[in-house]
């Protein structure tokens, strides 16, 4: 079965920015602008904001996925709320429409966006620790427990792209650190991980007639939804 877009009614007007920050279930989470969260079906234009947490005052992140059963919906927002500027999160509950206390500090982390990849009770985001060390960091949301992963030592922070492909956390990224050749690193286990495929060459991109492509989604099926940036001439 092949993809096909649809045009689906916007539930906000005047931002400046709108973040998909989570998908699950059919619903999506966007972050506004203004910080603001909503909790979106595209399909029937059905939407309802969440209400914010009141203990944090710098956002960092976000994640929506579901406990033990599927319409158990959560909302996880981590941001800034101690003295020391570490990191703390907050949980929404979609069902209960209540935010839970605060959590302890659990140290300084980085992000690469907004967004979340929620697998099998996992949400997972890419970061940076202490300002040099590239991790994804794992948050159980049954259990409420976080999990720093290793990746490759050659993975680039800023150009590699994370999703899910037949049930398998995986990441698209520069080969050996170059930006010549492409390759997809699937997790088979948490830090283990195991090359697919080789992607996109050099060559493939002169042929394409663009500067440079970067991965915006992969899809389930196996296929990638890349960005082309397309020459210029002056």
């Amino acid at each position: 079965m092949g993809y096909r877009m649809v045009k689906a009614g916007a539930p906000f007007k005047d931002a400046r920015s709108v973040t998909v920050a989570g998908t699950t279930n059919g619903l999506v989470l966007l972050v506004l602008s203004s910080a603001d969260m909503i909790l979106y079906n595209p399909l029937t234009r059905v939407f309802k904001k969440v209400p914010p947490p009141l203990y944090i005052y710098e956002n960092l992140a976000f994640g929506f996925g579901h406990g033990a059963t599927q319409d158990d919906l959560k909302i996880v927002k981590l941001g800034v709320y101690h003295c020391d500027m570490s990191l703390s999160w907050g949980v929404f509950s979609v069902k209960n429409r209540t935010w839970s206390p605060m959590s302890e500090s659990i140290g300084h982390y980085e992000f690469s966006d907004y967004g979340s990849t929620f697998l099998n009770g996992f949400l997972y985001w890419r970061v940076l620790k202490d300002h040099s060390s590239a991790l994804i960091l794992a948050l159980d949301i049954k259990e409420m427990t976080l999990l720093e992963i290793k990746v490759p030592a050659y993975t680039m922070f800023d150009d590699t792209t994370m999703g899910t492909i037949n049930g398998y956390l995986c990441l698209i990224c520069p080969k050996g650190g170059s930006y010549d050749e492409y390759q997809l690193l699937v997790m088979k286990d948490h830090g283990i991980w195991e090359p697919r495929l080789k992607g996109c060459s050099a060559s493939t991109l002169s042929r394409m007639n663009c500067d440079a492509f970067r991965a915006m989604c992969i899809l389930n099926v196996g296929k990638l939804l890349l960005r082309i940036v397309t020459r210029t001439h002056f």
